[in-house]
This record gives structure tokens, sequence and C-alpha cells, in this order.
């Protein structure tokens, strides 16, 4: 049993990692499109939340130069390790990059700036977060972080598979008390932790024909055994979802 329980986190833990990373790629123009128009100065000292592999970080690492530093942190160590090899490889020195449970590390210094993708949807105490994300901030520093909106999410033609895998996803998010739907309350919940001048910016991506359009089946996979640990959907149901999400995924009609 313990074999088969380690190798459904381990397909998960693989499937979450190529997820984020075609999100990470889907979304590096945008970002930067919306950095650029903010006043990053050179001789920056930044801070990168949920890194992943750097992609960010890097391109941050460029735009402040080596007078400034980025220091990037991620909750899983492949993508920490990934991260400083790529960083040696390109001789990319002034970047650093940590586990999120290296804590005392990253979190002894306050930031000029401050950029983080995800932070909100995977955290049940929104409040206290963006309460602490203030704290790291330097006054007058800037803060830049990026959500999904599970709610705008949809498809076309219409698929009983993936609509009934946004339930589920929806659901897992309230049992551990996330907020699925965080992206509309974002401006309030940082105004109310003190921020000020919250800006907002909505992307809509449209997903046809490429790897982005493997974003549900991975994010499923990714999530199948939390899914069956609570309970929320049969062992023969998730497998048969994860399958004709795969299948909706490569129709020739499939729009996401």
């Amino acid at each position: 049993m313990k074999q088969s329980e380690d190798h459904k986190a381990q397909i998960g833990d693989a499937a979450e990692r190529k997820r984020r990373l075609i999100l990470a790629e889907l979304l590096e123009s945008s970002s930067m499109e919306f950095i650029q128009k903010l006043d990053i100065n050179s001789g920056t000292n930044g801070l990168d939340m949920n890194c992943g592999e750097g992609q960010i970080t890097f391109l941050l690492a460029r735009q402040i130069g080596q007078a400034g530093k980025m220091t990037g942190i991620d909750p899983d160590p492949v993508n920490i390790k990934i991260a400083e090899q790529k960083a040696a490889q390109s001789n990319i020195e002034n970047v650093v990059f940590y586990s999120s449970g290296a804590f005392d590390k990253w979190a002894i210094q306050t930031y000029q700036f401050i950029f983080g993708r995800f932070l909100f949807s995977q955290n049940s105490n929104g409040l206290n977060l963006a309460r602490q994300l203030y704290d790291y901030l330097k006054p007058g520093g800037l803060i830049m972080l990026e959500e999904m909106e599970t709610g705008n999410y949809n498809c076309f033609p219409y698929s009983y598979a993936f609509e009934r895998y946004k339930e589920l996803l929806i659901t897992l998010n309230l049992k551990k008390g996330i907020e699925s739907n965080i992206g509309n309350k974002l401006d309030k919940l940082l105004e109310k932790a003190g921020f000020r001048n919250v800006q907002i910016q909505q992307l809509p991506p449209i997903f046809l024909k490429n790897e982005a359009t493997f974003l549900p089946s991975l994010t499923f996979e990714s999530k199948m055994k939390a899914v069956e640990e609570q309970k929320l959907a049969s062992t023969a149901e998730i497998h048969d979802l994860l399958s004709e999400l795969k299948n909706f995924e490569t129709q020739e009609d499939t729009l996401i």
C-alpha cells in the first residue's frame, strides 16, 4: 500500500511541476510587460516567491543589473536545484535560491520589490499572508501578484469531464479553507493589509493547440491523490475523468 501511495505522490508531483513550468512559459511575456511598467530601478533588492525554476527570477535579475540582487524561493526543492543549475550555467551571479522551508534565510530582511505567483490560491489565510508580504517590503516598495480565477475557467464545446474537474478542484480548495476565486477579492485584501495604490490587470489566456491545452489534465493529475483522500470521488471516477479530460484536450475543436 505504501508503495502505491508513494507512486501516486510522485505522479502528482511530476504533473504539478510540468503544469507550473507550462504556466510560467505561458505567462512570461504578459508578466514582464506589466513589470516593465513598474518603477523597478537598477540595484533593486527583490524577492520572487513561488519562483519555480527561476524563469521570472532571471528576467528580473537582468532588469535590476549586477548592482541588485534577486532571491527566489519555492516549496519544491527540485525546482530550486534546477534554478541553481540554470544560474550557474548562464553565469547569472545576482540571484540566490532557497527552499520555502529555509524561512530564516530569506525572510530576515526586507525587499524593495516582491513578485509572487499563485500565493493566495495555495494559502488558507489570505489576510495573514497579505500582512506578511507587507512586512517583507521596505517602505515605498512595490509588489506584483498573479492569481488564477477558477470561476472564469471555461471550455468550448461543453465537456462534463471539464466541469466535473473544475467542481472537484473548487471543492478540494474549500476543504482546505482556500478561496478558489481570490482574484476578484485580492485588491480589497491587500488594502486591508495596509497596501496602497493597488492596481489590477486582468488577462484571459485562451488555450488552443499547444502544451497549455493540457493544463486541466495536468492540474487534475496533480490533485488526484488529494481528491481520493478527501473522498470527493471514487477511484474509478477519478481515473475515468482523467482519461476523458485528456481525450477532450486533444479534440480538434477544443477551446479552453
